[in-house]
């Protein structure tokens, strides 16, 4: 019977021992699953910012775009403003008229050779 004991005893002081080294290994593996987790968080929340920062910089070109194309509109809209109202400084009333005479006979002329 103290032999079963012993053999007992010895047994539960092996399992303790390797209950330690079991323990010892799956907080290292914890570890490790952990650290792949955060490094694979970190790469897809690089990937999300790269790709909010591309869809930002595309608006803004197309945005830049925009009011580029507005402004040439709006320079092509003011230089004919400001050369219609020059025309009309430098000429009187009669010579405008004559001028606009001309100009609806040269369409006149223009649709019926079409």
């Amino acid at each position: 019977m103290r032999q079963e004991s012993e053999d007992q005893l010895a047994a539960l002081k092996n399992r303790l021992e390797n209950l330690d080294s079991e323990l010892a290994q799956v907080r290292e593996e914890s570890q490790k699953e952990a650290e792949l987790e955060r490094q694979s968080i970190l790469a897809q929340a690089d990937r999300e910012a790269e790709k909010v920062i591309t869809q930002a910089r595309r608006q803004i070109e197309g945005m830049g775009r925009a009011v580029r194309k507005d402004l040439k509109g709006y320079a092509a809209q003011l230089a004919v403003e400001l050369a219609e109202g020059k025309i009309k400084q430098e000429l009187g009333q009669a010579e405008e008229e004559e001028l606009e005479d001309r100009f609806l006979a040269g369409l006149s002329e223009t649709r019926k050779s079409s």
